[in-house]
């Protein structure tokens, strides 16, 4: 088979454009449950991998996979490194070297570029190609062992010269094959009988059979290569063959319906494993239909053998496994005959090209108008199939709730939540070599449950009371199929904080946090510092501390326990704080986090004070001046306020614990190089609403002790210049100017740029200039900020309760809704319903109050526009705008029986000035508007 250049040039495009896309996500997704199989292998003695030995958690055990695959990787581990990306790198290789081992297939065996470029493309895109090229397993590799045999096959039957050599050539590969994966030997056997019926028959025909040096030589090597995988693989064949006994004693498996099994196998090959057939099923059976057509559509008499091949096969494994499956109880999936996906692009390929050929068809051949109907068979056919599959490989991309088994975010939260004392136990399905490869230099230690099965519950509870104060248990498979007995029995008595579940592409992955010594104290601790807060029955903040962070955690960052007053009214489960650093009416840091007191300890009752500690990050470079602590405590779905106060922060806490003078990889990555400063880090908002604040936030480091103050100037302008945001001001604080700051010290330098409601979206670029003495010293770039109106809020909901002639300033009060009947002592959602006639002048506040039979106000709720949890201006709606604005009112549990008014209107945000508001045509009093009136019985 000679390939001509422009064949050439073709298979080496297609092949470059494999590895780019293998290369291209190869590193997303986490590890999973069988890549921890294979680190154990990998990390196994050489002797050990021959074997098929593997310890798990301390167990003694026979891997079930054959060692060529782990002996090739742990070569290649030992040779290249044993980082994650380079061993997926393995398989990415074999994931590209199966384009041009399907292209040469299809070409040899229906002498036909045209079918090999398309078999090759379609590997090139194949969906479960581009997904097993990023897993530590032997998937890809089988896959191309596959190719190679079905090629040597042919080759053996087809040569002109040299059957000898090409038949040792698929003795060698069949036999590593078997050697790397059980599932090819259901391959090996019907390859043999086709051999014997078609070579051998042609050897017996053929007079005077000589065999040349060369394939005496290429016989000789692969019957040493054969005895040698034999003796080395003994123990493989002992448990292959342990297995099958077994099996065939006591059958445990159930029926396979062929059909699941088939569309298991097209779906995967076509969609792949992270999507499925959008069209219900009709494109995987399209795709089965084509299959059909590759093997049985004749073009001439020389493929009558190749399509043989081609059924043989694709269908003798799929036979196989499903026969096996009424044996063992493993269920067959796509990845055990995954070594078919190359037979069957080829028979796609060659289904396709029988369409568009002219004489493709026996009846195109005689009837000339069927050949149009043919060609439009054949194009649709190729756009259906490319379609499909381009469809599955862009799928392999989305990250859907199953696209991995989320072992790093495990680690990556564990690093962040990790303080002394705490132990990490796994139970027995949980793979072992995983979380220390990402936990890295974490130096909790890592228990298996496997450890305490052989001493007393009590006696184990024991220990690991006194040794740590938390445990963080990582469950694979639920409590209700792995979770190991033992560790329920252990762990059940000490109190769950939390449980966490990750990304799972099988059962689940959950993390459970066991707090071995919650601390209820009595009495506030000398160290902590009290809070004076008005006497409630809500929960809320006693005391707190300010404590240095975890070092492990990958942003700076310190701790801050707090000291829970149990309140007698409330459920604290939704809790969440709000922690502040202010300094000269500047906002330095602003995070929330939520409480985590659904899980409590019983001792915390009403009078005590219950510990919590939270990890809060903060930003490098703060400037050691003077801040105040602020603290709000907020609860329920509408954030509504408990608790909120402010203190100074002592300097002692800040030096200790808060303050960050410098950070390795912000300084090893500037952003930009001055002559006197280097900009380490720029922070901003890449989109805006107009009318919203544009904070910028500069990380500086000084080159020198004698540093000269600027002043920094921030403009936001149009890409065609035109400037519509500014600020200018001396670098730096009051408290700690430029010339105070340390050499080579970080120091967050902070501003925001007033962008105007009146700001026309789209791009904007954000210019940095530094000043002295009137002129400007340098500039740089940093950054485009997107400009986006606010979405259109054409149509309201229904109001349950219409009003009409309502009118308050520009907007039109449609009516109100409401989610329940009322009854005392429970909390509603009231919607009101607005229209807007014309563009508002004012910012308002839209309220709602409810009025009790004698007049008092009972209940009300006051807040701006709020659009999916958005404050949003009313400046910023224009005519034939809808709002619909959540209120909650509580109606309280001793509310007498009458009449319950319901009165709206606006007011401005500041001020608090009344918009004027008229219903039925008259100015109404005080401004209200009466929605309706309710009795309560």
């Amino acid at each position: 088979m000679m390939i001509r250049r422009r064949e050439q040039w073709l298979i080496v495009s297609l092949t470059l454009v494999a590895f780019a896309l293998r290369m291209s996500d190869l590193d997303a997704r986490s590890l999973w449950l069988d890549d921890g199989f294979t680190l154990l292998r990998l990390d196994a003695a050489w002797s050990d991998v021959l074997t098929n030995a593997i310890v798990r958690q301390g167990v003694n055990t026979t891997d079930l996979h054959p060692p060529l695959y782990f002996l090739a990787l742990k070569a290649w581990r030992e040779l290249s490194g044993d980082s994650v990306f380079v061993l997926r790198l393995f398989s990415a290789f074999w994931a590209t070297l199966i384009v041009p081992l399907t292209y040469i297939l299809g070409r040899r065996l229906f002498a036909s570029a045209g079918v090999g470029a398309l078999a090759a493309g379609l590997a090139m895109l194949c969906p479960a190609y581009q997904w097993y090229a990023a897993e530590i397993r032997m998937y890809t590799l089988i896959a191309g062992l596959g190719a190679i045999s079905s090629y040597l096959t042919y080759r053996v039957v087809r040569a002109a010269k040299s059957h000898f050599l090409w038949l040792a050539a698929w003795l060698s590969v069949t036999a590593a094959s078997a050697f790397t994966h059980f599932s090819l030997i259901s391959l090996a056997p019907v390859q043999a009988a086709f051999l014997i019926v078609f070579a051998l028959s042609r050897v017996r025909q053929s007079s005077g059979v000589q065999i040349s040096r060369r394939a005496r030589l290429g016989i000789g090597l692969a019957a040493v290569a054969l005895g040698a995988l034999l003796i080395v693989g003994a123990p493989t064949i002992a448990r292959a063959t342990q297995l099958a006994e077994n099996a065939l004693r006591a059958p445990r498996g159930q029926s396979v319906p062929p059909l699941e099994f088939l569309h298991n196998i097209l779906g995967a090959t076509v969609f792949g494993m992270n999507a499925g057939d959008p069209t219900g099923g009709w494109l995987i059976a399209f795709a089965g239909l084509l299959v059909l057509l590759g093997v049985c559509l004749p073009l001439s008499r020389r493929e009558s053998m190749a399509r043989l091949l081609l059924a043989v096969t694709i269908c003798a494994p799929i036979i196989f496994w499903l026969g096996l499956s009424n044996l063992i109880e493993n269920y067959p999936s796509f990845r055990y005959v995954i070594f078919i996906v190359p037979a069957i692009h080829v028979a796609i390929a060659h289904a396709v090209r029988a369409a568009l050929s002219p004489g493709g068809i026996a009846i195109a051949r005689r009837l000339s108008a069927w050949r149009v109907w043919q060609q439009a068979l054949g194009s649709s056919s190729l756009i259906a199939v490319v379609g499909s599959t381009t469809f599955g490989l862009g799928m392999t991309f989305v990250r859907s709730p199953t696209w991995q088994d989320d072992w790093r975010g495990m680690a990556h939260y564990l690093r962040q939540q990790w303080q002394p004392g705490d132990a990490i136990v796994i139970n027995i399905n949980t793979p072992e070599a995983l979380l220390p490869l990402y936990l890295r230099d974490l130096p909790a230690p890592i228990l298996t449950v496997n450890e305490w099965a052989a001493y007393p519950v009590e006696e184990v509870r024991r220990t690991i009371t006194e040794r740590y104060k938390r445990v963080w248990y990582a469950n694979t498979g639920g409590d209700n199929s792995y979770q190991n007995p033992e560790a329920q029995a252990i762990l059940r008595p000490y109190l769950l904080r939390s449980r966490i579940a990750f990304p799972a592409r099988t059962t689940i992955i959950e993390l459970l946090e066991y707090d071995l010594h919650p601390r209820v104290v009595e009495v506030l601790p000398a160290t902590a510092s009290v809070v004076d807060s008005v006497p409630t029955d809500r929960t809320v903040i006693a005391g707190y501390e300010v404590e240095p962070g975890n070092p492990y955690h990958p942003q700076a960052n310190f701790r801050l326990a707090l000291y829970w007053r149990r309140g007698t009214t409330d459920d604290p489960a939704k809790h969440s704080v709000a922690v502040r650093l202010a300094a000269h009416g500047r906002i330095w840091l602003d995070w929330t986090l939520p409480a985590r007191l659904a899980h409590h300890p019983e001792s915390w009752h009403a009078g005590t004070f219950y510990r919590m500690s939270y990890i809060v990050p903060v930003p490098p470079g703060l400037p050691p001046q003077s801040y105040t602590l602020e603290l709000q405590v907020r609860s329920g779905d509408k954030n509504e306020l408990v608790q909120a106060f402010s203190a100074a922060l002592p300097r002692r806490d800040l030096d200790c614990c808060i303050r960050v003078a410098r950070q390795a990889d912000a300084e090893a990555n500037p952003y930009w190089r001055a002559r006197d400063v280097t900009l380490v880090r720029k922070e901003h908002p890449t989109l805006l609403r107009p009318g919203e604040p544009l904070p910028v936030a500069l990380t500086w480091q000084a080159m020198r002790d004698d540093l000269v103050p600027w002043e920094t100037r921030l403009m936001l302008k149009g890409l065609f210049g035109g400037e519509v945001a500014g600020v200018q001001r001396i670098v730096g604080s009051p408290d700690f100017p430029a010339t105070a700051w340390p050499a080579g010290e970080l120091m967050r330098d902070q501003y925001v740029l007033d962008v105007l409601r009146s700001t026309q979206p789209g791009w904007y670029c954000l210019q940095l200039e530094r000043w002295r003495g009137g002129r400007r010293v340098d500039a740089t770039f940093l950054g485009l900020v997107r400009v986006e109106d606010y979405p259109r809020a054409l149509a309201a909901v229904q109001a349950q309760h219409p009003t009409t002639g309502a009118r308050v300033g520009e907007l039109s009060l449609l009516g109100y809704s409401v989610n329940a009947p009322l009854e005392r002592g429970r909390t509603y959602d009231f919607i009101t319903h607005w229209r807007v006639e014309q563009v508002p002048t004012r910012d308002g506040v839209l309220f709602l109050h409810m009025f009790g039979p004698d007049g008092r106000l009972v209940s009300q709720d006051d807040n701006p526009p709020i659009v999916d949890g958005t404050v949003r201006s009313t400046l910023t709606y224009r005519p034939g705008e809808h709002i619909n604005q959540v209120h909650r009112l509580a109606l309280p549990a001793d509310a007498p029986a009458g009449e319950y008014r319901l009165l709206a209107g606006v007011y401005d945000r500041e001020g608090g000035l009344r918009w004027p508001a008229q219903q039925d045509g008259r100015p109404a009093r005080d401004d209200l508007i009466l929605l309706g009136v309710i009795k309560l019985n």
